[in-house]
């Protein structure tokens, strides 16, 4: 997939303040996720976050989607993230077999998406400091007219289970 920038972006008026870069960005996300590093945990979820435009997308990050999957998507009225088991996606940096998808649905998110293609996204801690953040730019995702204001995670397994995990 060709990476159509390799700026680092600062999320703002998002359920949480997110980093983001196009999703083949090597660079880009090493920049991240070493920054990252010492000041942020992650338990319980896959460490980052796909934004995708185009249920299609998913065929470049997961080996087999889930019939459950394509249901929960096609029907979702607000954003839905989903944990896949099976990826293809394997980022420059160490991690588990699971990876997390968002079909974005607010406005400026697909805008996003749309002009830079497939984002990876990390999100960070609400309390949390961070000084210096290695950003390019900062874009404010706040829309009046959304009525998002929550995104619903579920988890799929490869048996064909799924569990919500908020």
């Amino acid at each position: 997939m060709k990476v159509k920038t390799t700026a680092i972006f600062l999320l703002t008026n998002t359920p949480q303040q997110i980093l983001a870069t196009h999703a083949f960005a090597e660079q880009s996300i090493t920049r991240i996720v070493q920054y990252l590093k010492p000041s942020t945990e992650f338990t319980g979820l896959p460490r980052y976050t796909i934004f995708i435009k185009h249920e299609e997308d998913l065929h470049a990050f997961v080996k087999q989607i889930p019939e459950l999957a394509w249901e929960m998507l096609e029907y979702a009225e607000e954003p839905l993230e989903l944990v896949y088991p099976q990826k293809k996606y394997s980022p420059p940096f160490e991690d588990d077999n699971f990876i997390s998808i968002r079909l974005v649905k607010q406005n400026k998110l697909n805008q996003l998406v749309h002009k830079f293609g497939p984002l990876i996204t990390f999100p960070l801690e609400p309390s949390a400091s961070y000084p210096d953040l290695p950003i390019d730019e900062e874009i404010n995702c706040g829309d009046k007219k959304s009525p998002y204001h929550s995104v619903k995670t579920m988890k799929l397994f490869d048996d064909g289970s799924f569990t919500f995990l908020r």
